[in-house]
Parts: C-alpha cells; structure tokens; sequence
C-alpha cells in the first residue's frame, strides 16, 4: 500500500474538510454519527465524504470503498488511536487534552484530504443519492450487512 504523508497532500483545506466541518456542526447530525461511530465501527469522516460526494451529484459505489479500504483503515486506525488518547486526557491535563483534539483534528482532515483527492478519479455525471452512497459504505465495512444500521441512515437522511 503507498501512503502519501500529510505534506504530499496538496490541499488540507478543501471543499470536502469544509463540507464536513458545517455539516458535523448540527447537534443532531453529529450526534447520529457517533452512533454510526461508538455502535457499529464506522468512521465519521466516510460518511461526511459519502455524504459530500452526493451532493456533487457523484456516486461512491461498494468497489470504490473496497478498491480504498485498506488506505482507510490506516487513517482509521490513527484517528482511533488519537480519539482514545484525547479521551482518556480529558479531565486530567488541560493543555495535553487540547495538543491531542488537535492531532485528532489533523488526522480527521488529512483523511478527508485523501478522500478528496480519490473522489478527483470519479467519473462525472454518475449520480447517487446520500442514502445510496452512505449505504454502499456501510455495506463495504459490514460485509452486506446493513440492516442493522438501516433505520439509523435513515434517521441520519432525515437530520440533514
């Protein structure tokens, strides 16, 4: 697998990490996606990217998830990592905590950086709903089994 580091990355600060930024503002669609996240092991910023890529008019099938999922997996992992460090300051050291949210939040853009930069490959004009595109995610981790977390796409439809 071959990583770009963060400073081959040319754009940390695009459409897609500003898409995500007022979309994860709302309460309540923020507070779906860390169900997404805590109950089911989906990563948040795959879904914003799912979410960002419909409404661009492009569709982000199973194979597109599968054809980047071990890329993903890395930038999930560190983001894992990152969350749990960040968590398990909270409380104890105020400037420790707030040095590790910004190295999650480093993490989290340089993910949706690379998901911005994939999303260039697609090819225009091949349209998808939000819901299609967030399913095709779903179903690309859980190996086709979306039922669980159907009702809760819905509900995420629903909030934005």
């Amino acid at each position: 697998m071959k990583m770009k580091n963060p400073q081959m990355i040319n754009n940390l600060d695009n459409e897609l990490w500003r898409y995500a930024l007022e979309v994860y503002s709302s309460n309540e669609v923020r507070e779906c996606l860390h169900v997404f996240q805590d109950e089911f092991g989906l990563n948040i910023n795959s879904i914003l990217s799912a979410l960002f890529a419909a409404s661009q008019a492009n569709s982000l099938p199973v194979q597109f998830w599968q054809k980047h999922a071990s890329e993903l997996k890395v930038f999930e992992m560190a983001s894992q990592q990152a969350r749990t460090l960040r968590r398990k300051l909270s409380g104890e050291n105020a400037e420790l905590y707030e040095q590790a949210k910004q190295h999650e939040l480093f993490l989290e853009q340089w993910h949706l950086a690379f998901m911005a930069e994939k999303m260039q490959c697609l090819n225009a004009g091949v349209s998808a709903s939000a819901m299609d595109n967030v399913l095709s995610y779903c179903s690309a981790v859980l190996e086709g089994e979306v039922d669980p977390v159907l009702a809760l796409v819905e509900q995420l439809m629903e909030r934005l």
